[in-house]
């Protein structure tokens, strides 16, 4: 059976769906199915054999086998495990200007049903739970995050919200440098993924030991979500909720009317209050962010 011997760890919001699937049309790349596992932080306890045989089955040969689980940056618990199963595994890291991260994952919740508060109220709410002395540290985080996540499968609604916290970049690298040689980590930023596509997979190809495909580059965003997304997400959401009881009706209406406005901007105090925040979380050497030329 085929091992992992790389880990695209996250942030999430930074570009790992995209890198996964640049990464997955080349032909000397395994990448496990679906695109997130999310073994090391909410299915460790169904064992490394089932974590093989569900995502790793389909292996025909090729050189690179990995996997990318968002989370496994930030949240505390995971570097540990990951190290004491494949000790010799490649990791890399996305990262991205955090405010813009958070405020991207706050939509990705909104849009989608699952986030009520409005992106400062949400921020504010995150920061309650720092300040609190909530973290997802150990076998007490551990349980929260599980909580989180079947609160989100039953209710459909967050029960705890990372947006803050999911933007530690230097904390979470830190953590695995302190398990890793710092060879085996590869930093890259989401903006040079965006800007310099075809450079920046390049870059990851020979960390990972395989030839890079000429011309390939690093696709973004919901291929399914062009311009013409909006009045879509609107018409359908019309259109199908006219099917549907009223209650499920007016939800999915209200979902699509979210969608059809597309993502507001940042406001300039929230803005504010983040950056001040970040600049004591986020102390990140420019040498460990490798440059894209």
């Amino acid at each position: 059976m085929a091992q992992p011997n790389f880990f695209i760890l996250g942030a999430p919001k930074c570009g790992t769906t995209s890198l996964w699937r640049a990464l997955r049309d080349h032909p000397d790349v395994y990448m496990a199915e679906p695109k997130e596992p999310r073994f090391f932080d909410l299915n460790y306890a169904r064992g490394v054999a089932h974590y093989l045989a569900d995502h790793f089955g389909g292996h025909r040969g090729e050189r690179a086998v990995g996997e990318a689980s968002p989370m496994y940056l930030s949240l505390p618990y995971v570097p540990e495990r990951l190290q004491r199963h494949f000790p010799d595994a490649r990791l890399i890291a996305l990262v991205r200007d955090p405010v813009e991260r958070a405020h991207s994952a706050w939509w990705m919740h909104h849009s989608a049903g699952r986030e009520d508060l409005s992106f400062p109220q949400a921020v504010e709410e995150n920061l309650e739970r720092i300040r609190a002395g909530v973290r997802f540290e150990g076998p007490a985080g551990e349980y929260l995050w599980r909580r989180n996540a079947e609160w989100i499968a039953r209710h459909g609604k967050l029960l705890f919200r990372t947006y803050v916290d999911a933007g530690y970049y230097a904390e979470g690298i830190s953590r695995y440098l302190a398990l890793f040689p710092r060879d085996r980590l590869l930093v890259l930023r989401f903006e040079d993924l965006v800007r310099r596509g075809t450079a920046s997979l390049r870059i990851v190809c020979g960390f990972l030991g395989v030839e890079p495909e000429p011309e390939a580059s690093v696709p973004h965003g919901n291929p399914s979500l062009g311009r013409g997304w909006p009045a879509f997400a609107k018409r359908w959401g019309r259109n199908v909720a006219s099917l549907l009881p009223d209650s499920a009706s007016r939800g999915l209406q209200a979902a699509a009317a979210r969608l059809s406005t597309g993502r507001p901007p940042v406001e300039p105090e929230t803005r504010s209050k983040l950056e001040e925040h970040y600049a004591g979380h986020n102390d990140l050497p420019a040498a460990v962010i490798t440059r894209v030329e």
